[in-house]
């Protein structure tokens, strides 16, 4: 087990946490990078590319980092 893997997994998979909590209680707080991608990607594509950005990639970047940390691997070799 790789102690330092697993604290680094354990805080993004928090901040995707966190961002799905945001996202879901106080949407307005995300409003103005929402927009920004929306113009720029339009509103469909815009809105998969924040959510996929802020919460999705994160969390699943999280649990692999968790994972790999459980079993011996590094991110720092």
């Amino acid at each position: 087990m790789n102690f330092t893997t697993v604290v680094i997994g354990i805080v993004i998979l928090l901040f995707g946490i966190y961002n799905l909590y945001i996202k879901l209680k106080k949407p307005e707080v995300y409003e103005v990078s929402l927009k920004a991608v929306q113009r720029s990607f339009g509103t469909g594509a815009g809105s998969f590319i924040h959510i996929l950005s802020r919460i999705a990639l994160p969390i699943l970047v999280g649990i692999v980092t968790i994972v790999l940390g459980f079993l011996g691997e590094s991110l720092m070799a």
